[in-house]
This record gives C-alpha cells, structure tokens and sequence, in this order.
C-alpha cells in the first residue's frame, strides 16, 4: 500500500472532512487523516489478519440451510494464488456438522474422525439362531455394522443347516426316512401295505390280550416293521396274519347258539347241534332232531334176550301214532306170552352230559283181571355193538346193557321209568321192551304201551 504525506491545514492541505475513511478502515502501520484524526496524521486501527486465521466459531445456521463459519475482524489478504481463507479445525468442524463415529463405516474418516461401524462382507454367518415359538418366527441374529452386496445379490446371515437344525428342535426320529430336512434324513420307515399284493404287512405275532382289560379283550396284532409310517394308495393301511391262524372250524362244527371265527369266516354262527344241553328228545309225535331222530326197523339182543321188532301184526313195535311210540303186546296167544318185543333208537347218544333220562309211558289197551306186563327202558353201550345169530332172526345186532328200568303198566297205566346215567360217560343205544303173561284165562292184556315221552335231564 502507497504511503501518503498530508500537510497539515493551509492552503491544498487535507482536512478530515475530505476524507471517508475512518482509522478503523485503515490497516494497522498506515498512517493517514482520516474522518476521526480530527485533520491529524494518524495510524490505522484494521489489524492486518495476513492470509487467513481459524475460525472463532462454528455455527449451524440451520434456518438457512447452511454453516457458518466466524472470524476476527481484520484484513485477508491473497498471498500468490492463495485466497484469503478462514481455517476450521477438525475438532471444531466435527462438533458443528455433529459427526458421529458410531454412524460411520470403520473405512471412512471425516475431520479426523474415524467411524467405527464395521464392515462384514456379503456372506457372513449368523452369529445367533432363536426359535421364538410365541411370534411363529425364527430370527437370525448377526453382528452389528456394514453390509455390502455382493454384484447383484444382497447381504445375508447365513445359518448353517445344523445350527438351524438344532434351533428348531428337528428330530429325526419324527421324520420319515424320505424326507431330508437341513441335511438330515428321517428315520421312520414308509411302509406300503399295498405292496406284495397286499401282504408284505403280514404279522406273525397275535394273539387275545386279556389281561389290560379283563372285561374287554382285543385281539391284538403287532406290526411287523415296529414303529413306522404305514400307507396305502387308497388310504387305508393295513396288517393281517394269515387266516389259517384263526383255525379251520366251519359252521358245522360250531354249536347252534354260538358264533366262531376262523379262516373260513368272520363271527359265522355254528350249525352244530347242542347234543348237551338237556331236552325233550321225543315228545309223543315228533324227535327233536338232535339227539334222536327215530327208530331203528329191527329188533336186538340184549341181556340173553332177543326183541323181535314184529312177531304177528298185534304183536309188534306198531310205530308212532296216537300220542307215542306204540309197542303191541296181547296175553290171547299163549304162544307168544311173555315172548319180547321191542324197538331201539336209531342213533347212539352220548350220554356224559346227562344226569337221568326219564320215559314216560301208559297203557292203551283192553286190561282186564291181573295180567303181567312189563316195560323195560335199556341203555346201552354202542361201542360193543356186534352182530349175533338169533334162531328164526337170522343176524340181530347185540348191545350190553349199562342201566335198566322197568314198570307195570297194567299194575301203573301211566308212569316212568327214570334211568339214572350220571356215572355213564359214553355213547350209548336206548332201547325199549315189552312183553305179557297171565295166571288165569281171565287174564287179558290186549293193546298197547306207548311211551309219550323221553326227557333228558341234567
């Protein structure tokens, strides 16, 4: 800057009053008259700042959109090409724009302040997995800081398969063996029951458990393949044994009454008489079909006795008519007096079950005076049945008898014969017999015995 030299009043003299500049706007070690020298030479006051200074303050003048950086009054001046500038330390830039390291990634340094946000790559694994069950959710939890993507794909958490696996609670042993869930494979078995035509789910182990439930038993089969996952095309798995277990028993061979399962059949109800369960075996007219179901056409021996089915046409085993089974008997043929006749059932009964067998009988005939007449009820053992001669008869069956009855009909013209057989445990024949006599010529028997009925008891 020029140095000037005024003089002082007088004639082309400066005076204060022509001049604008007061000594504030004159730099310090320049003299000059200024408006406040009062017509004096004096020194500027405007302190020379050089090419810049720091910032006395930092301001966010927010209401403008901007900072605003303060500085001493003075003079800048330009030093080369340098600008007059106006210095802002680090420290003080960092308060003002509020950098927060915390903000920042740990590459990145602004007024001197470095971030400490870390930067992970692309592909990091997580550093935490919670099953959170109450939100339906599984959350990953990773690190803190940077995450880049990687070309086109973006950052992830990676969660290893067992980790996850683990977090989840997988268990194997709930999976089917088809299925791999995180790398690991089920372990329950997949049984097609369909296959092998329907058999490759066939047990060999059954049975009746009647003991967790005395009161209802279950016939229970095992699986064969033990805990597994069975299935079926059409939805209904199944297991099955083969039916020769349940036996071979057919309806014929099951008591009426009573029902059976077997490999012929499912709860199929028997055919099978009841032959021991007491009974009207004859009931005057009819045999009830079971135990009995006629009368043989032949007599028998017994007891050193031959009982002739037929000897002449009033003396005879007649059949069944009248309310019985007619045995014809008549004291006018002296020839033929106390000569038997009789008549045997046509079937052997097994007696074991019964305790007595009761004949009923009367008398349908012409008695006058005292005539003997007999009634004779047999049981027999079947298994010494045996063909003997019999003179006139030619071959005749011959059975041993185990218990006798007897009675008078025309003592008793209607009664029975009660033939106790609870110590017979056998198959026996029943037989019945009759024949006649008399004292006196007055003596007539001329008619019938005719057994009513037959009852097994017990």
């Amino acid at each position: 800057m020029a140095q000037a030299i005024l003089l002082r009043g007088g004639a082309g003299g400066v005076s204060s009053d022509d001049v604008t500049a007061s000594k504030a706007q004159v730099l310090q070690g320049y003299k000059t008259v200024t408006t406040d020298s009062d017509d004096e030479i004096i020194e500027g006051t405007m302190v020379n700042r050089g090419n810049g200074m720091d910032t006395v303050e930092f301001v966010d003048a927010y209401w403008e959109s901007k900072f605003v950086a303060r500085m001493e009054q003075g003079f800048y001046a330009q030093v080369g090409q340098g600008k007059p500038y106006v210095g802002i330390p680090y420290s003080v830039l960092a308060n003002g724009i509020h950098i927060d390291a915390n903000k920042m990634l740990d590459s990145l340094t602004i007024a001197g302040v470095r971030g400490t946000v870390r930067t992970y790559g692309a592909w990091n694994n997580a550093s935490e997995v919670v099953n959170a069950t109450w939100e339906n959710k599984v959350p990953e939890r990773f690190e803190e800081g940077y995450y880049p993507k990687d070309g086109n794909y973006k950052p992830a958490a990676i969660v290893p398969y067992n980790t996850l696996a683990n977090a989840i609670g997988l268990d194997v042993s709930k999976m089917l063996n088809s299925l791999s869930v995180l790398g690991k494979q089920g372990q329950i078995k997949t049984v097609d029951t369909a296959e092998s035509n329907y058999r490759t789910n066939k047990s060999t182990c059954f049975g009746l458990d009647s003991w967790t439930n005395p009161s209802n038993p279950v016939f229970y089969v095992d699986f064969p393949y033990g805990s597994a996952y069975y299935t079926r095309p059409d939805g209904h798995p199944h297991v099955c044994i083969d039916a020769i277990n349940l036996g071979d028993v057919t309806a014929d061979k099951v008591m009426r009454g009573f029902t059976a399962t077997s490999k012929n059949g499912v709860r199929f109800a028997g055919t099978m008489p009841d032959y021991s369960s007491g009974r009207v075996v004859f009931n005057g007219a009819t045999f009830d079909g079971i135990l009995a179901t006629g009368v043989a056409s032949k007599g028998f021996f017994s007891n050193g006795n031959y009982y002739a089915h037929s000897i002449q046409p009033d003396y005879k085993y007649s059949g069944i008519y009248g309310g019985g089974m007619n045995l014809n008997i008549n004291t006018s043929y002296p020839a033929l007096r106390s000569r038997r006749i009789g008549c045997v059932l046509s079937q052997s009964i097994n007696v074991t079950p019964f305790r007595q067998i009761v004949v009923y009988y009367r008398s349908v005939a012409n008695i006058q005076g005292d005539p003997y007449t007999t009634l004779e009820a047999h049981v027999n053992r079947a298994s010494t049945r045996r063909l003997v001669d019999v003179a006139g008869a030619g071959k005749v069956d011959a059975i041993d008898v185990l218990r006798q009855g007897t009675a008078s009909p025309a003592i008793n013209r209607t009664g029975q014969i009660v033939l106790n057989v609870a110590d017979i445990n056998e198959q026996a024949f029943i037989s019945f017999g009759a024949y006649c006599n008399i004292d006196r010529g007055s003596d007539i028997f001329a008619g019938a015995v005719q057994i009513t009925k037959i009852d097994f008891l017990n």
